[in-house]
C-alpha cells in the first residue's frame, strides 16, 4: 500500500517544480506557427441594432464564421469610445479583428472586412 503522505509530498514538489518553471514555457503566436503569407489579419467595425450577420442568423460569432467555412484563428472584440452616429447602420464603437488563413480573404472582404493596413476610421488602427 502506498505511503499517503510521501504521495502528498511528492505531489507537492511536482506542482511546485510545474509551476516555478512555467515562467520559461514559451507558447508561440499563430504567426510563429504559420508561415508568411499564409495569414492575414482583417477588421470590421460591427453596427448598431442587432445588424450583423452573425446577428440576424442568431449565431454566435464564432459559430457563424464556421458555418461558412471560415476558420477563425485569433478574434478581439475591441471596444472604443467613439460613436460615428446613432442609426442602426452606423458602427457600434466596437472593432472586430480577426486572423484568417489566405484562403478565406475573398469571402470576408465581400462580408465587409478590410484588411488591416487599410483600416478607414481615424479611432484606431487595428490590433491597437
Amino acid at each position: 500500500m502506498k505511503n499517503p503522505t510521501l504521495t502528498s509530498g511528492l505531489l507537492l514538489i511536482l506542482v511546485s517544480v510545474a509551476c516555478s518553471s512555467s515562467s520559461d514555457v514559451i507558447v508561440p503566436s499563430v504567426e510563429d506557427v504559420f508561415p508568411d503569407g499564409e495569414t492575414v489579419r482583417l477588421s470590421r467595425a460591427p453596427v448598431q441594432c442587432g445588424g450583423n450577420p452573425w446577428q440576424r442568423e442568431n449565431k454566435t460569432i464564432e459559430e457563424y464564421f464556421r458555418d461558412l467555412g471560415v476558420t477563425l484563428l485569433e478574434l478581439r472584440l475591441v471596444q472604443h469610445e467613439a460613436r460615428v452616429c446613432m442609426a442602426c447602420s452606423c458602427p457600434n464603437g466596437e472593432r472586430l479583428d480577426v486572423l484568417v488563413f489566405e484562403e478565406s480573404v475573398a469571402l470576408m472582404l465581400e462580408l465587409g472586412f478590410v484588411r488591416h493596413d487599410d483600416w478607414p476610421y481615424d479611432w484606431g488602427a487595428p490590433g491597437s
